[in-house]
């Protein structure tokens, strides 16, 4: 997740170019913030903040560079836990926000209850909003994951198909996959799975 945020972020910057600035006003680059909440991580992972930024480190000599002229991009990595772990702060509210398993009204309670956070028309259009864009990552997540099961069971019945043509014409990695005639952009996927 921070390499993709780092990619993200590097993203933004770069589109900078002739909006914040022209040729080599470099200068003029506005920091970034990519900032990542993730409702589901691994159990080692959850309930934490992690900050990644530049800084500088002075290898040899003595040259100093201002803060302002490389600090420009920070990522910010937000893991929450499950609603029945002890949470507190802004882990809290963030849970009680992106959670699956709430409803809309608990969250509007809890926000009202704990946070003195007053209940109006748009706080409520808002939680609602979440709410479905949280149930719209978990769906996103089970399409990703059976593509990715797909794709993978499909590596694997190849895998098997080209050791078997392999054993039984007595040929190469290379010849099988010719005989079945294995695009090149996904050859070297065989390559790690099939050891010759």
């Amino acid at each position: 997740m921070v390499t993709r945020g780092i990619f993200y972020g590097a993203l933004l910057l770069a589109a900078q170019d002739g909006r914040e600035f022209e040729k080599q006003g470099y200068e003029k680059i506005k920091k970034v913030y990519s900032i990542w909440i993730c409702p589901e991580p691994t159990a080692a992972e959850r309930n934490c903040i992690n900050l990644y930024e530049l800084h500088e480190v002075q290898k040899v000599g003595r040259m100093k560079q201002d803060r302002s002229a490389y600090d420009k991009l920070s990522i910010v990595l937000i893991n929450l836990g499950p609603k029945d772990e002890a949470q507190e702060g802004i882990l809290r509210m963030l849970e009680v926000l992106f959670s699956r398993e709430r409803p809309v009204e608990e969250r509007l309670e809890i926000l009202k209850e704990e946070y003195d956070i007053p209940v109006n028309k748009g706080l409520e259009k808002g939680v609602s909003e979440v709410c479905n864009l949280s149930i719209g990552y978990y769906l996103d997540g089970l399409r990703d994951g059976k593509a990715e099961g797909e794709a993978e069971g499909r590596h694997e019945t190849l895998a098997a198909n080209l050791r078997t043509v392999m054993e039984n014409m007595n040929c190469s990695l290379k010849q099988a996959m010719d005989f079945l005639r294995v695009p090149e952009e996904e050859r070297s996927i065989y390559i790690e799975l099939i050891p010759e």
